[in-house]
């Protein structure tokens, strides 16, 4: 049965609706709580007003915390390493399920990157509920354009891949 079943990565429905997903999870929770609970309290629900005055500089400030590495040199260097080898090998030696994988995981990289200027900014700035709904909708804004960017490079990708290996543009 599993012979049956094909794993070509970008023409599986799972695999875009894991990407999908994958993307809408992300930008879901910022410092432990539901964007929407962000929208309820910027509305007027005072509960969830106070919720969140007391969980997120929390959660920012353990964040920060967890964040501080002793050696980020070596760290970033393995990371950077590490993408490199998988894009080198997966778009230069054309191998699909590589280049899948690489553009489906490697932008999430940059969104965890986002997320330590915001950990930094909540947990040391004030921990008034209007200034951190600023910066949260601000890097909220920015993760939504780098999501749509990178949804709409993968599938301009694939297409231009479908193209090329289908024999329409060779």
């Amino acid at each position: 049965m599993l012979s049956t079943i094909q794993y070509f990565s970008f023409d599986n429905i799972w695999y875009w609706s894991t990407f999908l997903l994958l993307w809408t999870l992300s930008a879901h929770r910022f410092l432990g709580v539901p964007y929407y609970y962000w929208i309820l309290a910027k509305k007027g629900d005072l509960d969830v007003r106070t919720y969140i005055e007391m969980v997120a500089p929390n959660s920012a400030r353990i964040s920060v915390q967890h964040i501080q590495l002793r050696s980020p040199f070596i760290v970033f260097g393995a990371i950077g390493f590490i993408l490199s080898f998988w894009a080198v090998t997966g778009f230069r030696y054309d191998h699909e399920y590589l280049q899948a994988t690489f553009l489906l995981i490697a932008p999430l990289f940059l969104a965890l990157l986002l997320r330590i200027p915001l950990a930094r900014a909540i947990s040391d700035g004030p921990h008034d509920f209007d200034a951190m709904f600023v910066t949260v909708r601000r890097y909220r804004r920015i993760h939504m354009v780098i999501a749509a960017g990178v949804i709409f490079g993968a599938t301009m990708y694939r297409l231009i891949y479908n193209f090329i290996h289908g024999g329409v543009l060779a």
